[in-house]
């Protein structure tokens, strides 16, 4: 058979690429919804395998931090291995991440999960190839397992020695850590790599966990996905969470697409208000988030008449009760200083009088903020 006949007949091959899912996590900043944010893992569990059978997904893969940490109760190990268990396609693949990094020694999460997951979900415990062939997938795996919660050295350097004549099968790197002037690592603590070194290495393309946000389809050109969280974690994180479906045929990637998976969202806002509508300036947004599903972390500033303050004031509480969870920082509204202002809270003729009315004359605003905010704190 010839090159060009192996190419005509290659076998397509569907991936479904998540991580990060971080099962477990606790939440304990968020007290009154703890318990829904920690449930809502889960369920982008059981999204993401609906997915994949929904896609007919041959491969599900999740590049490390399945788990938020090593110590585990046993019945949310079972949920995971449970849910991963329905995926309907032939193998489901998972890399340890540096939270639920297994080591040399017995891993008691990992040792629970693979008694209860069945012969189709593959652990990726070792630094070595994994020949999808038996699964009946032209694929070969080469992981970079973690083995530490922080690493200044990655954990692909291995696959530098394997060989690169291989036509027949598909090479899929799977890493978690960080890839310098992608992921945020300062101190290069998290297993850092560098894109143009993974580009050397016989693979065709690479699945990257840890970096929670996703990467947009320019980086798909160098053949790494990242897929980010399938479910936000926090303030800085405001994607809706999502996967990767990747397309193969023989060796090439020949289409991809993300899909969102996440139930909840996390939206930060800084609003500059001047009337008590311009809070309805946020009604805008309820096109891309729900409120009853959005977590708002809301900044107001800005310079109101006493009414409007207060009408503003009101209208934050309102905020509050429509969205799933709010936080609201108006501290940096203030108050207008008017001459009624003066007259009504300083005898005529008073210093602080004197002194508010020249600078209100003088049309001095911000020193005429910062002198009666000192006023009103000294009388009190």
């Amino acid at each position: 058979m010839t090159k060009k006949e192996k190419r005509v007949g290659a076998a397509d091959i569907s991936i479904l690429a998540a991580a990060d899912l971080h099962l477990g996590m606790k939440f304990a900043g968020y007290p009154e919804v703890q318990e829904e944010l920690s449930g809502a893992r889960f369920e982008a569990l059981d999204t993401i395998v609906a997915l994949a059978n929904n896609r007919s997904a041959d491969l599900l893969i999740m590049a490390g931090d399945l788990f938020d940490r090593l110590k585990m109760t046993k019945k949310d190990i079972l949920r995971a291995a449970a849910g991963l268990n329905r995926f309907e396609g032939k193998v489901c693949a998972l890399l340890p991440g540096n939270h639920d990094f297994m080591s040399g020694r017995d891993s008691l999460l990992w040792s629970v999960f693979m008694q209860e997951a069945g012969d189709r979900v593959l652990v990726l415990k070792e630094r070595k190839t994994y020949p999808l062939g038996h699964y009946d997938i032209p694929a070969v795996l080469f992981p970079g397992p973690c083995d530490a919660a922080h690493s200044p050295h990655h954990r692909v350097s291995w696959i530098s020695n394997e060989r690169e004549d291989d036509p027949e099968n598909l090479h899929i790197g799977i890493v978690h850590g960080s890839i310098r002037g992608i992921s945020p690592d300062v101190d290069d603590r998290y297993f850092p790599m560098e894109l143009a070194e993974l580009q050397r290495f016989p693979v065709d393309l690479w699945i990257a966990g840890h970096t929670h946000i996703p990467q947009d389809h320019r980086l798909q050109k160098s053949h790494l996905f990242i897929p980010g969280t399938p479910e936000p974690d926090g303030f800085d994180c405001e994607t809706p969470g999502q996967v990767w479906m990747i397309r193969c045929t023989g060796k090439k990637v020949t289409g991809f697409e993300m899909l969102e998976t996440g139930a909840y969202r996390f939206a930060h806002r800084e609003l500059e208000v001047s009337t008590p509508g311009d809070l309805e300036t946020l009604e805008a947004d309820r096109s891309r988030d729900d409120p009853a599903r959005t977590l708002l972390k809301l900044s107001l500033r800005g310079v109101l008449p006493g009414e409007d303050l207060a009408a503003v004031k009101r209208g934050t509480e309102t905020l509050r009760k429509r969205f799933f969870y709010a936080e609201i920082d108006d501290t940096a509204l203030r108050q207008k200083i008017t001459a009624e202002t003066i007259d009504r809270e300083f005898p005529a003729g008073s210093f602080p009088h004197r002194l508010l009315t020249e600078l209100t004359r003088r049309k001095q605003e911000k020193a005429l903020q910062t002198a009666y905010d000192i006023l009103r704190e000294v009388r009190q």
